[in-house]
């Protein structure tokens, strides 16, 4: 029996989502925000990372309950965050 170590495109991209969840999860945690907030998550990324984001956005949204995952130029008072090597810059608002 052989394992595949191969990192696939797919795989990678997985992986860059999974850090983006992990990484806004802690920046929810820092903010003091409820576990049960809901929230609006706007972020910019290099376009690698916003694509990975892109095609993980069910898996992110349910995961931290987002109405919105938005891709958009540096937001007013975001969080500078290191993903993969890259910054991303994330900015998140509680849903009343």
């Amino acid at each position: 029996m052989a394992l595949d170590t191969t990192l696939t495109p797919e795989l990678i991209q997985e992986g860059l989502a999974r850090d983006f969840n992990r990484l806004v999860q802690d920046q929810r945690k820092s903010l003091g925000l409820d576990i049960s907030d809901r929230i609006v998550v706007n972020y910019t990324a290099s376009a690698r990372i916003a694509d990975a984001i892109s095609a993980h956005q069910d898996y992110l949204r349910n995961e931290l309950l987002a109405e919105r995952l938005d891709q958009t130029a540096t937001p007013n008072g975001a969080a500078k965050l290191s993903l993969a090597g890259e910054d991303v810059f994330v900015s998140i608002q509680r849903v009343p």
